[in-house]
């Protein structure tokens, strides 16, 4: 799980480049000589700020949150009706996380 201030810095490497896997694994190994020696292995840096079903915000991510699901308000942003979510987790933990989207975008759709 990422959640933003955990970190000093991000890098953003494309994968369609020629040597991005080399790359990867060299910054890896530079973290690991400054002294990141437990630091997980990167498995992305993506965030996403999508449109929250209903625009009370702040209501939608605590329906996510009975879920497991972690979400940060888009009005912690200035954006109310929107919410920030990390897809810096494998994507099988994203995978298990959907059916309870669904859930909570149905429990707004009813209301709550």
């Amino acid at each position: 799980m990422a959640i933003a201030g955990e970190r000093i810095g991000y890098l953003a490497i494309p994968p369609h480049l020629a040597d991005a896997a080399a790359l990867v694994n060299a910054c890896t190994f530079a973290n690991r000589i400054l002294g990141y020696i437990n630091a997980p292995r990167p498995q992305g840096s993506y965030y996403v700020f999508p449109r929250t079903p209903i625009p009370d915000d702040l209501a939608f991510i605590r329906l996510l949150q009975t879920e497991g699901i972690l979400a940060v308000p888009g009005s912690g942003f200035g954006r109310g009706g929107y919410m920030r979510l990390s897809l810096t987790i494998p994507r099988g933990d994203i995978e298990r996380a959907l059916p309870g989207f669904e859930r909570a975008i149905r429990r707004a759709g009813a209301g709550g």
